[in-house]
């Protein structure tokens, strides 16, 4: 078993990466560009949201992810072990809930579709992290 105060680093890390690829698949490539209609008053939008200073939720997926590798596996444990449980619970964090947006909600099933892959990178991200800072 590992504590989660021991995983602070490489949740933070993998939290901070998965953030910068994050940004990277939606600002730098058309990936998601047909996912949302521009607004007419996108700027002012905006505007409202910044002083909400609302957090990247990656962190939160991290210390799950890293809760349950921890209390699975001790200190010390193979990048491959770490890699399985980190990853598996990252992906349900990030891609698994989106799908009952489509089936309850009407979403459209390529945009689940689309940020079901995007939780996958994040997901594989965040494991591999995770795996290369653990605790030896």
């Amino acid at each position: 078993m590992t504590g989660l105060l021991t995983l602070s680093l490489p949740i933070l890390v993998s939290a901070v990466l998965v953030f910068a690829v994050s940004s990277v698949i939606h600002m730098m490539s058309p990936w998601h560009k047909s996912d949302y209609p521009k607004l007419s008053n996108e700027d002012r939008v905006m505007d409202a949201l910044r002083p909400l200073a609302i957090p990247p939720y990656a962190v939160v997926v991290g210390c799950f992810a890293g809760y349950v590798a921890g209390r699975a596996l001790p200190p010390g444990a193979p990048f491959r072990s770490v890699f399985r449980f980190a990853a598996a619970t990252a992906f349900v964090g990030y891609a698994l809930a989106l799908w009952q947006m489509s089936i309850w909600y009407r979403r459209s099933w390529l945009t689940t579709i689309k940020a079901t892959v995007d939780g996958l990178i994040y997901a594989l991200l965040t494991g591999a992290t995770l795996g290369w800072l653990w605790p030896r």
